[in-house]
């Protein structure tokens, strides 16, 4: 598992003052140079040939979408950016994907 490896990290999540965090490795690490509370932390597994993850459906990848942009606060460019790493897939291609599936 390389630093780019997206995880989450939760912390104080019973309290009213929780935080969710979704991003590769190197940027939690940043995030939380102070900790303080009680940490969670989420490490989906690799792929065992070292391969990038195959993409999920558009529900899925939406889904990923939103927890980044919102529960992580990453900005869109970079969540698609983290998205196109862990799939293996360009950040235009998910860009047209997200964009021209809109409901």
């Amino acid at each position: 598992m390389g630093s780019g490896h997206v995880i989450g990290v939760g912390r104080e999540l019973t309290k009213a003052h929780e935080e969710l965090v979704v991003r590769p490795i190197y940027d939690c690490i940043g995030h939380f140079c102070n900790p303080r509370g009680e940490f969670t932390v989420l490490v989906p597994p690799a792929a065992a040939d070292g391969t990038e993850m195959a993409l999920p459906e558009l529900a899925g990848l939406r889904i990923e979408m939103g927890e980044l942009t919102k529960n992580g606060g990453e900005k869109r460019r970079a969540a698609l950016k983290i998205l196109a790493d862990k799939y293996g897939a360009s950040v235009n291609d998910l860009y047209r994907l997200l964009g021209s599936q809109r409901d």
